[in-house]
């Protein structure tokens, strides 16, 4: 009886730390709807969505595979299913949907990654190459991030 009541007690206490940890990491992310599985609406968290809210936490908990090139404001990561023989993944550590959502506080999160763009640019000797983003309908991932594509 005393083992079942000290795995409750332990398993409560777990869930509380769960729960905490779980409010701390999401205090600095963009608000989004909760995920609905039933009747879901154009309102509800679709996958794309759930990818960048997922991505916003990973890059707060520095929890990110494959980093190339790292500052204080951007991440850049090789892109798992390349087009070309340079490919890499830009992101601003801030949490933006998308580029139609870029306010005048983000600015330095968007200059640092064409920053970074640059200095992957003439670190590579890159002379071939495309610098983009996808907006909403092509985002595989709904959190602001730019692809940097090309060949030496």
């Amino acid at each position: 009886m005393f083992g079942l009541i000290r795995k409750f007690i332990t398993m409560s206490v777990m869930l509380v730390i769960g729960v905490a940890a779980g409010m701390y990491v999401s205090t600095h992310v963009q608000p989004r709807q909760f995920v609905t599985v039933k009747e879901c609406t154009e309102t509800c968290l679709k996958s794309n969505e759930l990818l960048g809210l997922i991505g916003s936490i990973g890059i707060k908990l520095d929890r990110i595979p494959d980093v190339v090139l790292e500052t204080d404001k951007t991440l850049v990561i090789n892109y798992p299913k390349p087009v070309d023989p340079i490919h890499y993944v830009i992101i601003p550590k801030k949490d933006i949907k998308s580029i139609e959502d870029v306010t005048p506080e983000d600015a330095e999160y968007v200059m640092d990654a064409i920053a970074v763009n640059r200095e992957l640019v003439k670190r590579e000797g890159i002379t071939k190459y495309r610098f983009m983003t996808n907006g909403p309908g092509y985002q595989e991932v709904a959190y602001l991030h730019f692809h940097l594509t090309g060949k030496k």
